[in-house]
């Protein structure tokens, strides 16, 4: 572990990195599947995610048939925290109040409590406002808001330790490269008085900065950059954190985000098992297919898809039929190493069931996504009873790399 400490701050408030209040932002991307139900003046409810967002339409709301769509989306608010989502129809005003209830876990607080939290909803001119009559749930870990008028809603936090691009996730650090990195405050605000988020100059300037693995981190008040190793480290990710005093009764927030180091990782549970690949590669074919290259100290993963921009792939061929998407994984059995496939052939070939979800996709330079699904034993491809498996990956290939 090495740290580091200041006792002033090199941030200009005013400068785009610390928008003055107000400041739009972008419209988050659909990133996953969404959730659509045709509701009428009874009422009914939609649920995404697992649950992690449930939308209440109450009876009354609308006066005719009506298609309602919960649609997960990139989270552009200042300071977001996990996924954003998107009501629609856009701009639907309702009779009476729907409620809408999303979930956070302890991660996701990244060292904020349940009261430096809450909702905000994206108006027309592309600023947030916090959601008024919204209610926090730190036991049950849900933010619950009533909502007349549909469009982009999400959750935010008080404080975030984020890139000089302003991300707060999928940090890639290729070898021996730079990244800025900055902590981020929101304004204090009244949660229910419909404020606008904008961020502001810390409380505090003495932070503390440190870093847990390999690579050299220095510190000065609101910033810090990290310079990645020039080789691949065995601890990968590393983890960088930020110390901030929030001047309320010498609490101190702790701000931890992990950097990989490389290209990006896959991680995947196979059967109740995750394994972690850090050394990864996105290879890019002539017959536009791509292809992701895993590999943990024992176990290769290869993963193949065909696509041109963000979507939904089905499970199917690992070379790449079109609209599909294939997967091979292997892990140590006794002496050997077991292989899994998302193809069997039995007297003709057959599919496993799943998908690989597309988030984002820059051919030759980003792959970001998620999978799920069940496998087939390449051992017997008439089995029918193959494991789960489901995972999330993120490539960035670096300029030069391609």
């Amino acid at each position: 572990m090495v740290s580091c400490r200041s006792e002033t701050s090199s941030i200009n408030p005013n400068s785009p990195e610390y928008p003055r209040e107000g400041t739009a932002t972008g419209t988050g991307a659909a990133t996953g599947t969404a959730s659509s139900l045709v509701i009428g003046p009874e009422g009914g409810t939609i649920t995404v995610s697992g649950g992690k967002a449930i939308l209440v339409i109450p009876a009354g709301a609308v006066d005719k048939q009506t298609a309602f769509t919960l649609q997960p989306i990139t989270n552009l608010a200042p300071n977001g925290m996990s996924t954003g989502y998107r009501l629609l129809p856009q701009d639907l005003k309702l009779g009476k109040a729907a409620t809408l209830t999303i979930a956070y876990t302890d991660a996701e607080l990244a060292g904020n409590t349940a009261g430096m939290i809450g909702m905000a909803q994206q108006k027309a001119d592309k600023v947030w406002y916090t959601s008024i009559g919204q209610q926090v749930d730190g036991v049950n870990r849900t933010v619950t808001t009533p909502v007349t008028t549909l469009g982009d809603i999400a959750l935010y936090r008080q404080y975030a330790l984020v890139d000089e691009s302003g991300a707060e996730s999928d940090w890639v650090a290729y070898y021996g490269s730079t990244m800025r990195l900055l902590v981020s405050e929101l304004a204090p605000m009244t949660v229910n008085n419909g404020e606008p988020l904008r961020r502001v100059t810390a409380t505090a300037a003495a932070i503390s900065w440190g870093l847990d693995g390999h690579g050299k981190l220095t510190g000065g008040g609101l910033a810090g950059t990290y310079v990645a190793p020039s080789y691949h480290p065995a601890q990968n990710p590393v983890t960088v954190t930020a110390s901030v005093p929030t001047g309320k009764g010498g609490a101190v927030v702790t701000l931890s985000r992990p950097v990989y180091v490389g290209m990006g990782y896959i991680r995947y549970t196979l059967d109740g098992k995750t394994t972690l690949c850090t050394t990864v590669s996105l290879k890019e074919f002539t017959n536009s297919y791509s292809t992701i290259l895993g590999a943990s100290d024992t176990t290769p993963v290869n993963l193949t898809f065909r696509t041109t921009g963000t979507g939904v792939l089905p499970f199917g061929d690992y070379v790449a039929l079109d609209n599909r998407s294939g997967l091979v994984v292997c892990r140590p059995s006794g002496s050997t190493m077991e292989w899994f496939d998302t193809r069997g052939d039995c007297m003709g070939l057959r599919y496993a069931t799943g998908q690989l979800v597309v988030m984002q996709y820059t051919k030759n330079t980003l792959v970001k996504g998620s999978l799920t699904g069940t496998m087939i034993p390449r051992a017997n491809g008439c089995g029918t009873n193959g494991p789960a498996i489901s995972g999330e990956f993120l490539v960035k290939v670096p300029a030069g790399k391609q």
